[in-house]
């Protein structure tokens, strides 16, 4: 019998060179290569309003 687990990923990017346009591109560019990866059902970008207490994000990740 297989075992099958839920795990949820939060990933923040951040730099310090990067502006949030950048940051959001960057971001954009990631997801595809997350959707990708062996086992992955869902990935997407949440809004900032969605983002773990205490997390720092820029834009609209």
């Amino acid at each position: 019998m297989a075992t099958t687990s839920n795990v949820e990923v939060t990933i923040s990017l951040s730099e310090l060179g990067l502006d949030e346009e950048e940051l959001q591109t960057e971001a954009q560019n990631l997801l595809p290569q997350i959707k990708d990866v062996d086992g992955v059902e869902d990935a997407s970008l949440v809004p900032v309003t969605e983002a773990p207490q205490d997390s720092k994000s820029f834009g609209g990740f």
